[in-house]
């Protein structure tokens, strides 16, 4: 019986170890992660404080946008491709954010009827 006890709690121990790394290591703790990874590289390369001082916002959005292209065109590659991949990750996320909300909505339907 004591052996039998014991293999249970291995068991389970086992169990929660896979569920607490599947917890951790989702697709969407991933994407963050990336994404995290990305904007501190971006950090690295790019002086974020220089390019906001020159960026003038009183000429209006069109203007800013102008600026905005012009800067990313103007820029190393390394910049281009980490600014493309945070914004492929950040579309991945709200992906993921509305599928997750979506779910959250449909199963708070299902407990009301």
């Amino acid at each position: 019986m004591n052996t039998l006890e014991t293999s249970k709690k291995q068991i389970m121990r086992r169990v929660y170890f896979v569920w607490t790394l599947k917890t951790i290591f989702s697709a969407t703790t991933t994407k963050i992660a990336a994404f995290a990874v990305l904007l501190w590289q971006l950090s690295v390369h790019v002086s974020i404080r220089q390019v906001f001082e020159n960026w003038t916002y009183d000429s209006g959005i069109s203007s800013g946008y102008a600026f905005i292209e012009s800067a990313f065109l103007n820029t190393e590659l390394t910049t281009q491709v980490l600014l493309a991949g945070m914004g492929v990750v950040a579309i991945l996320l709200a992906k993921d954010m509305l599928r997750l909300s979506g779910r959250n909505l449909v199963s708070n339907a299902s407990f009301r009827i």
